[in-house]
């Protein structure tokens, strides 16, 4: 999965609400499970995935190296149905 919210968005919810949206069109499709590579400082996405229930695979992992300076990622699995009954709402 990815999402992306320009920085003028950050804060306002957008995150919640598209990632809210990816896990009710992972169950329309069938898709039980999905997974998600964070950057590890990403706190706001780390605890929007952490309320859906992620479980952590790899803290603090780095892709291959494209560069020196390759910002470190974390990886997590997060199960469908299990994100669906969570509870996330968009802001008011």
């Amino acid at each position: 999965m990815a999402v992306g919210v320009a920085d003028e968005y950050h804060g306002m919810g957008m995150g919640n609400i598209l990632v809210g949206a990816l896990v009710v069109a992972a169950l329309e499709m069938g898709i039980t499970h999905f997974s998600a590579e964070v950057l590890t400082d990403n706190r706001p996405m780390r605890a929007i995935l952490d309320r859906l229930g992620a479980e952590w695979i790899e803290e603090g992992s780095v892709r291959p190296p494209r560069r020196s300076s390759s910002p470190r990622r974390s990886r997590c699995s997060v199960r469908a149905r299990s994100a669906a009954s969570a509870s996330w709402s968009p802001p008011s």
